[in-house]
């Protein structure tokens, strides 16, 4: 015989914590204008900036800890641009950079091991605005546009190195602009620019995607009736793939060159499915992020009305959700969004002239927190999240060129306590658990391990969960953050 107990889940998610801040750069009157940073999932990660007043190219090595002393990984002679580098979950990473100094720019590569860079590769002699992603299995590809004439491009990075020859991804000398990459686990990769058609009218965005082996013909994501555009700042990262291959996608609709609006479209991994405007509202600088639960956000600075501030969509299998406002003040600009397992996001943004953080804990945004305090006022920030849900985030200072970094850390819940119980109500075995931290997700077990229901939401209908199970059966209850850990069991009983 079957009966419906019900799970209760109470009080807030433990979002986690930012460590202190590490100046990574102090200022010292030489100019930093290009940053990045990369972790891998054993928690250990690299920071790289150019020194655009000794020509430079520098590197640091997180080793858990602490950073390692400052490196020099190329000295120029030049000016370097566009420093894009991407680390896998194994501690690989790519780094490629524009040489504007060239004439025409060129695109340089390096890959790192884990332990030592390669020599620096020249990936094209014609091109800038590049950008970089490293798969955790060694598949890479970096896109740039061409620097003389109209063009996309893309190189492959398989077996240790970069392919000899580059594939051209669009037709025709059109002005193409903005160029991303983003690769899977599975060697499967997707590029979206956009493009001026008519030199001056309304640009078109345009995608294309790489599986097995090769990549599709471009595909226009809109019609050209409205002009739309991908943030030219590449750390956006307007576009993201999951491992099933389904990808998230967004941009800003202009008029006359005002903001007008955000749109987005979603690849199920069959097709494209309708674009879809999410903010219908003044907003720029969209940035997504997508996890293999084919569950994604949208971040994007908005102006609705005369309030400023970040607003959010959800995106859960190709349905979006109603906007919501992260955060609202007149100071607020560039966000950033990166997936926590289990339905959780981690977004961050500089406010107030400093940086803040807010988590999605799988039901709500919480309030910002400021995690870096200094002037980094008209600075970008970098965000990465690694698979265990531990993060880093780097930002310029505004007053001296200090680079500063912060690491976030998903609360432990391994170790707190939580209490069940069940009763009887109506026929139905209800189970009242009291854990210090409320579960976006919750597991039934049977005696043996077994998932009975698979994991499902721990938020349902104002707290309340329903499950069919056996009566005279022991049960176990486990609770999962939406850092994906296990927060603890508890064991109920249907009697």
């Amino acid at each position: 015989m079957k009966w419906m107990p019900y799970i209760f889940l109470c009080s807030q998610l433990c979002a986690g914590t930012w460590s202190d801040v590490d100046n990574l750069f102090p200022g010292s009157g030489n100019e930093i204008d290009e940053y990045n940073v990369g972790l891998d999932a054993r928690g250990q990660g690299l920071a790289v900036y150019f020194d655009t007043t000794a020509d430079i190219l520098y590197f640091r090595v997180w080793n858990g800890s602490e950073w390692g002393v400052q490196q020099t990984l190329y000295d120029a002679s030049a000016n370097l641009q566009d420093v894009a580098l991407s680390m896998n979950a194994t501690g690989q990473a790519l780094l490629t950079a524009t040489n504007s100094s060239a004439s025409p720019d060129e695109v340089y590569g390096w890959y790192y091991n884990g332990t030592s860079w390669s020599a620096r590769e020249v990936l094209t002699t014609n091109g800038h605005d590049s950008s970089v992603a490293l798969g955790d299995n060694g598949f890479g590809v970096c896109v740039w546009e061409t620097a003389t004439v109209g063009g996309i491009f893309s190189k492959r990075f398989q077996n240790g190195s970069w392919d000899a020859s580059a594939t051209e991804l669009t037709t025709g000398d059109d002005d193409f602009d903005s160029g991303y990459v983003v690769v899977n686990n599975n060697s499967q990769a997707c590029a979206i620019w956009d493009l001026d058609t008519d030199g001056g009218g309304n640009h078109i965005v345009q995608t294309a995607r790489y599986r097995n082996g090769s990549w599709t013909s471009p595909r226009n994501l809109t019609d050209g009736s409205v002009d739309a555009q991908l943030p030219e700042n590449w750390s956006n990262q307007p576009i993201a793939i999951n491992d099933n291959g389904c990808i998230l996608a967004a941009w800003t609709l202009s008029d006359d060159g005002d903001d007008i609006a955000t749109q987005a479209a979603f690849f199920n991994g069959t097709r494209w499915e309708t674009t879809q405007t999410v903010f219908d509202a003044a907003s720029d600088g969209p940035a997504v992020c997508l996890n293999n639960e084919n569950e994604g956000f949208i971040v994007f600075d908005i102006d609705e009305d005369g309030i400023e501030g970040v607003g959010a969509v959800k995106c859960t299998n190709g349905t979006f959700a109603t906007y919501e406002r992260i955060v609202e003040s007149t100071d607020v600009t560039y966000a950033r969004v990166r997936n926590i397992d289990q339905g959780g996001a981690l977004a961050v943004y500089q406010k107030d002239s400093g940086l803040s953080a807010s988590v999605y804990n799988g039901y709500t945004w919480d309030d910002a927190q400021e995690i870096v305090d200094e002037d980094v006022n008209n600075n970008y920030p970098i965000l990465q999240l690694s698979t265990n849900g531990t993060g880093v985030t780097i930002i310029k200072s505004d007053d001296d060129e200090s680079l500063y970094t912060t690491f976030f850390t998903p609360a432990s819940l391994n170790t707190l306590p939580q209490t069940a119980r069940s009763f009887q109500q109506k026929g139905d075995t209800r189970f009242m658990w009291t854990p210090q931290v409320s579960m976006p997700w919750m597991q039934v077990l049977d005696r043996e391990g077994n998932d009975v229901l698979g994991s499902f939401r721990g938020e349902v209908s104002g707290g309340v969960l329903r499950a069919s199970l056996y009566k005279g059966n022991t049960y176990r209850l486990r609770g999962l953050s939406a850092f994906n850990q296990v927060s603890g069991e508890v064991e109920v009983s249907t009697e």
